[in-house]
């Protein structure tokens, strides 16, 4: 089994479901969860080459504050799986995510994407 198929069976064994059919408040909790864990250690950090090169996601490489086996498989499925995704995200963030040109890049990224998470969510 390829790395893809993997991830994308990791994805159904975990119930991760698309970002608009994930329950408003549940996500909004778990999306605290992640980012208050993250912001504080910075672990873990999954960083993946982006299957369709920056085509929906906007850069070469992703950063995900969680482990490999949560990452969205959406991410790496096919065209119009992976472009509703990341326009789900961009509406309304379910998922922090780092992109850039870079891995360090994309982690970099990430870092700023949480902390702008936690800020808009403590001055709620």
């Amino acid at each position: 089994m390829d790395f893809e198929a993997k991830q994308h069976q990791a994805g159904e064994d975990a119930n991760i479901s698309a970002p608009d059919e994930v329950d408003d408040d549940d996500d909004d909790e778990a999306l605290r969860d992640i980012l208050d864990a993250w912001a504080a250690s910075e672990w873990p950090v999954t960083i993946i080459k982006d299957r369709y090169e920056g085509t929906y996601s906007r850069g070469q490489w992703t950063a995900w504050p969680v482990e490999p086996e949560e990452v969205p498989p959406a991410v790496s499925d096919d065209d119009c799986l992976c472009s509703d995704w990341w326009a789900a995200n961009r509406e309304r963030m379910h998922l922090p995510v780092g992109v850039g040109d870079s891995p360090q890049a994309a982690v970099e990224a990430l870092r700023i994407e949480v902390r702008q998470a936690r800020a808009k969510d403590e001055a709620l």
